[in-house]
């Protein structure tokens, strides 16, 4: 991409523009850290790029590849004073280039900026809900079931072969990675010695998000989000969770959790891979899945 007016060019992301990416993610009041900038870039780091002005980085983007299956497009970020100049378009071709071999590319939209994604050939596959607030007492959430308990080092791969099929595709890599990071806020839901269900947490810049909670049943995603969620900070939490199971967001309005803002879950391509809605009672995060 180039721009008469402003000399911007795309380029692949590199470690060092890290401090920039941070800066525009401030300014767009989103929740990254940094780690999940160097995770996303160690993830897929052909799919990463950014758009810059001169030396000055004033876009991202950030894609994943799981196997061909689908890919998934993230992070998309444009500096203000560079924003209706075609920038987030060119970002966007871009990602969607790099996931090429994918037999469909997926991403959650925000309402504003679904309009982009519409002109690209994106179709609205879903809808989620973001919830946040303080994190729920435990009183209001309920004891933890029995069958819930904490998630060792040992469990992973099995988590990783149940997760495959209700995702859609394999996430191996992003749930090890997610399990690394924060080790005691991951717990499994077992029947038996087999394990049915988990859920994972992570730190961010304003709130944790718990997510994903995969289970088989509104009883065992509960109370594995109760076991989560008792393990985290006094601090506030945010969980997005699809519309189809509204039981559950049910219960997180009911225990003082409030819905900020829906987002768009869009496709391009054709849809071979759905996964299993029905036990996604949330997902990972909108920039991955």
């Amino acid at each position: 991409m180039s721009d008469s007016s402003g000399g911007i060019v795309l380029r692949r992301m590199r470690p060092s523009d890290l401090d920039a990416c941070m800066e525009l993610k401030a300014l767009a009041h989103w929740n990254q850290l940094r780690q999940d900038w160097e995770l996303f870039l160690g993830f897929h780091p052909e799919g990463c790029s950014v758009a810059c002005c001169g030396s000055r980085v004033i876009g991202t983007v950030t894609t994943i590849d799981y196997g061909g299956r689908f890919g998934w497009i993230g992070m998309v970020l444009v500096h203000p004073e560079f924003r209706r100049r075609g920038v987030g378009t060119e970002l966007l071709r871009a990602a969607m280039r790099d996931l090429a071999r994918c037999r469909a590319i997926r991403l959650d939209a925000t309402p504003t900026g679904k309009t982009l994604y519409d002109r690209l050939g994106f179709r609205d596959e879903a809808v989620l809900h973001r919830l946040d607030g303080p994190r729920p007492a435990a009183a209001a959430m309920g004891p933890i079931p029995t069958t819930v308990e904490p998630m060792r080092e040992t469990d992973v791969e099995e988590v990783v072969q149940i997760d495959a099929p209700v995702f859609g595709a394999c996430r191996a890599g992003v749930l090890r990675a997610w399990y690394r990071r924060t080790p005691d806020a991951c717990f499994v839901q077992r029947e038996g010695n087999a394990i049915q269900g988990y859920a994972m947490a992570r730190p961010g810049a304003h709130f944790s998000t718990i997510g994903p909670v995969i289970a088989p049943a509104l009883e065992a995603a509960r109370g594995l989000l109760t076991a989560v969620a008792a393990r985290l900070p006094e601090a506030p939490v945010c969980v997005d969770v699809p519309s189809g199971n509204a039981p559950f967001q049910d219960w997180l309005e009911g225990i003082g959790l409030r819905v900020q803002r829906p987002f768009i879950r869009m496709l391009y391509g054709s849809n071979p891979d759905p996964g299993m809605p029905e036990r996604q009672w949330a997902i990972l995060g909108p920039e991955i899945g």
